[in-house]
């Protein structure tokens, strides 16, 4: 089976760690089926010039073609012009490569434009949601209803929770087309490691309790909230706050306000290789995420065998399903959150009973399962 893949959230030589869980899974994917992968880039974005317009990447033919789109505006016509911006190309790759079925990873604009793709080549279409595409569009009459009328409408849909499985039913999408398949998690990868050795590779203090997020720095990761939280921690707290985004000057000028007894220090991106090293560095993994689909920074802490505390949204409660694993609080409270904190370092945790929750969870699983619905909506008639 040929399987081609529609979706913009793919690493690039401008972005090499864009979408990581895409890279683990369709690298996945590829060792147990023929795929190719299309990613379009809109022409204003600043690194157009520097992304060729086809590359390898991991053994795997993609494409970067170019679509138009204005920012912020006529947002409820953007899938028609990714529609215009990849149909020629795909064309083209068909020619070459006769692909069985299109896969669109994130609902909108990408999955209603390769509803239409694949309606206009005759070719059966998946639409797989990740979760902010689902929970930020839902607000949006028109939007909304464009992605329930492609999710109807195509072969099958994938959700990487059972909570972003029951907001698609509230959308009314067909609750008999819904999959839901967890991601996976890099075991090599994440797994223990001796913090006090951690600490020192990374220069954190021996004799902080850390506090650790790792995430964009924006409004939906709720990392306003933690900062707010932590503003009542000791001086013998620290944390971490990894990544960037559009609030971390925002977070920098606050915690530089003189208020704060904690230190909380601000080390950038890093890459996926680095995280377990982080992870392992800390005494919690802190995740208070406004909207979640199935995060797999969770997942990963985990498998690091570090307790997780997080807001009660999405598929956290699925992840974190036992008191063992971590600490659930509610969203967008500032007070539970910071109690949430200060109980976890009250509680003894067992690495080996977190370690042992991810072991049923692997990209090699996600991508035969992948395969398997793949496989089902090849063989419907369209």
């Amino acid at each position: 089976m040929k399987i081609l893949i529609i979706t913009n959230l793919y690493k690039n030589k401008k972005e090499p760690g864009k979408a990581e869980y895409h890279t683990q899974q369709f690298k996945a994917l590829s060792e147990i089926s023929d795929i190719q992968i299309v990613s379009p880039i809109p022409y204003l974005k600043f690194l157009t010039k520097e992304v060729p317009l086809e590359d390898e990447v991991d053994g795997i033919k993609v494409y970067y073609p170019r679509y138009f789109v204005m920012p912020k505006i006529m947002r409820s016509l953007y899938w028609l012009f990714f529609y215009m911006g990849v149909i020629g190309c795909v064309k083209r790759i068909k020619k070459d490569f006769d692909f069985d079925v299109v896969l669109s990873m994130w609902v909108y604009p990408d999955g209603v434009a390769s509803l239409f793709i694949g309606k206009s080549l005759g070719i059966p279409v998946v639409i797989g949601a990740l979760g902010s595409d689902i929970n930020l569009n839902m607000k949006f009459s028109i939007r909304r209803k464009l992605i329930a009328y492609a999710m109807n409408k195509c072969q099958n849909v994938l959700a990487v929770s059972s909570g972003l499985k029951g907001k698609m039913i509230e959308m009314g999408v067909d609750t008999d087309k819904i999959h839901v398949i967890y991601n996976g998690v890099d075991k090599e990868l994440f797994q223990p490691l001796d913090k006090v050795q951690c600490r020192k590779e990374l220069g954190l203090p021996l004799d902080k309790k850390i506090i650790l997020h790792i995430g964009n720095h924006v409004h939906v990761k709720g990392v306003d909230i933690l900062i707010e939280a932590v503003a009542g921690l000791s001086g013998e707290y620290c944390v971490v706050m990894v990544g960037d985004g559009n609030l971390t000057s925002q977070l920098k000028e606050k915690v530089s306000s003189g208020k704060y007894r904690v230190n909380v220090l601000f080390p950038g991106r890093i890459s996926h290789n680095e995280i377990p090293v982080w992870i392992n560095a800390a005494d919690i993994f802190c995740l208070p995420s406004r909207n979640e689909g199935h995060p797999n920074v969770i997942m990963e802490a985990l498998a690091c065998g570090t307790p997780v505390v997080a807001s009660k949204v999405g598929g956290i409660p699925e992840v974190i399903n036992s008191e063992d694993l971590g600490i659930l609080v509610e969203p967008e409270n500032v007070e539970a959150l910071y109690q949430g904190i200060s109980s976890s370092f009250k509680r003894k945790w067992d690495r080996d009973v977190m370690c042992k929750r991810v072991e049923g969870f692997s990209w090699k699983d996600n991508a035969e399962k992948l395969k398997e619905i793949l496989k089902e909506a090849v063989s419907r008639k369209l």
